[in-house]
């Protein structure tokens, strides 16, 4: 794409290229972003197409790998804008050396995959902000363009695929995400061969999906068919081989099987650490999961070493304005919470809102998690009431960003209905425990843990209400479903 906007207009912008091209043989990223800059600024200023398409989508590139995503937004739009008034004429180009001559189809063709290509990289900056219907509309726009300009089988459709699958997974729609991966996956076999990284990648990604789900069974067997050809194609020491790692623990850590959670976290801890050095992110996101896994076990203090052994890696390495700064101090406030320290927790907690609403803004998942847990925290020092108008902040946005059927939306029913029956209105709790009812039962199906929880509460709160026929026949259907997993 250099080459073709280069040989397409303008002296300004072949001195701008010129430039560009001799900082990007330096290798300084620093640099790239400067030059990036300044051609987005300079085809802005003398509204140079080329300069805007170019410039600006590279340049928002840059912003959104700093999370400065409503800047990278506005930039790629910019770019659109500059793609869309490139007037496509023949032209010669420079291949490996060779003279090539474009006709004007040609050069149109090409300019439209550029629009599609900043079509989703718009898409993902939608979808890092918790915008997943605005990344779906993008991604949608871009595979409009590759259908047509590559075909039905093209990597690219297989890439866009995947992305639409990632965005409907956050969704909470597993089934359509399912059903995006499995076309990507598709695509990416016939396209690419068996052992390809790309079918890793999918691989991987229907891992998570089924992990969300609650399948961690069905989750393991697709994180070992990524981590198979991982091993294979990149060898045992590749920071991708670590991240399947790291998967395999999370679903290890939700089956509730800690100590073989721990043994994959710490697989990828040792690959991370010689390949990537003490104070990558990516240390630090392991030792995030590491305390997570023994918050889960219930060793509170073990668990608070993990996360201020991460947050002080991402406090170096991000910054202290960055998500993943929020992440850890949600997770430390989640452990003094669970030790019984609720002041401490909604402080941690209140650090991490602090954080989501500067960088992610009002509406996000992120802030809806943190607004539940101050929601539990209140709820623990019995301040019901506080507590409840916690639940309602997060379900708001919840509600808003993921629809009314995402298993959060329903977390946060159940939390309101413990609220609803600790302030003895069992009726209202009754009510909001129904609701979590209904969605586990369609999104998670009637097997699940959580299911088995929202018939423990129903239980509780019909026992409460003095109706024991009713607690009675809740209680046996939670433990029915506990003997079937095999829990105590």
């Amino acid at each position: 794409m250099l080459i073709l906007l280069s040989a397409l207009d303008s002296t300004l912008v072949n001195r701008s290229l010129d430039v560009l091209f001799e900082l990007l043989r330096q290798r300084d990223a620093e640099l790239y972003s400067l030059a990036y800059e300044e051609l987005c600024e300079r085809g802005k200023e003398n509204n140079i197409a080329e300069a805007k398409a170019l410039g600006c989508s590279l340049y928002a590139s840059v912003l959104s790998e700093a999370f400065r995503l409503d800047e990278a937004i506005g930039m790629y739009e910019v770019a659109l804008e500059g793609v869309k008034g490139i007037e496509a004429r023949e032209v010669e180009i420079d291949v490996g050396g060779e003279k090539r001559r474009l006709s004007e189809a040609e050069v149109k063709d090409v300019l439209r995959v550029f629009e599609a290509d900043v079509y989703n990289d718009l898409s993902l900056a939608y979808y890092y902000k918790g915008d997943y219907d605005r990344a779906i509309e993008y991604f949608n726009k871009a595979l409009k363009i590759y259908l047509k300009a590559l075909g039905p089988e093209h990597p690219y459709v297989a890439y866009v695929y995947n992305g639409l699958g990632s965005a409907y997974l956050d969704k909470g729609d597993y089934d359509r995400a399912v059903e995006y991966f499995n076309k990507a996956l598709k695509i990416y076999l016939k396209a690419l061969g068996p052992e390809h990284p790309r079918v890793a990648m999918v691989y991987n990604n229907l891992g998570n999906a089924y992990s969300d789900k609650g399948n961690y069974d069905r989750a393991i067997e697709y994180y070992n068919k990524a981590l198979k050809i991982r091993l294979k194609v990149l060898g045992p020491e590749h920071p991708r081989v670590a991240m399947v790692y790291n998967n395999l623990g999370n679903a290890y850590s939700d089956k509730g099987n800690y100590d073989r959670a721990a043994e994959y976290f710490n697989k990828a801890l040792r690959i991370y650490l010689k390949v990537l050095g003490l104070e990558h992110p990516d240390v630090a996101i392991v030792y995030n999961n590491l305390g997570s896994a023994y918050l889960y076990k219930g060793d509170y203090d073990r668990a608070a070493e993990y996360f201020n052994k991460a947050l002080e890696i991402f406090l170096k390495a991000l910054g202290s304005e960055h998500p993943k700064v929020a992440d850890v101090y949600n997770n430390l406030g989640s452990a003094y919470l669970y030790k019984g320290d609720y002041d401490r927790a909604a402080e941690y907690y209140h650090k991490a809102l602090k954080i989501y609403l500067k960088v992610l803004g009002l509406e996000h998942p992120y802030v809806a998690d943190v607004y539940n847990n101050l929601g539990l925290a209140y709820y623990y020092k019995g301040n019901y009431d506080r507590a409840v108008e916690y639940l309602n902040k997060a379900l708001e946005i919840f509600l808003k960003a993921l629809g009314s059927e995402h298993p959060k939306v329903a977390y946060v029913y159940n939390n309101l209905g413990n609220a609803y029956s600790d302030k003895g209105d069992y009726d209202r709790a009754i009510e909001h425990f129904n609701k979590a009812l209904r969605i586990y039962l369609k999104t998670l199906g009637p097997e699940h843990p959580r299911v088995a929880d929202v018939y423990k509460n129903l239980a509780k709160a019909y026992e409460k209400k003095g109706d024991e026929k009713r607690a009675e026949e809740y209680r046996r259907k939670a433990e029915e479903i506990r003997k079937r997993l095999g829990e105590k």
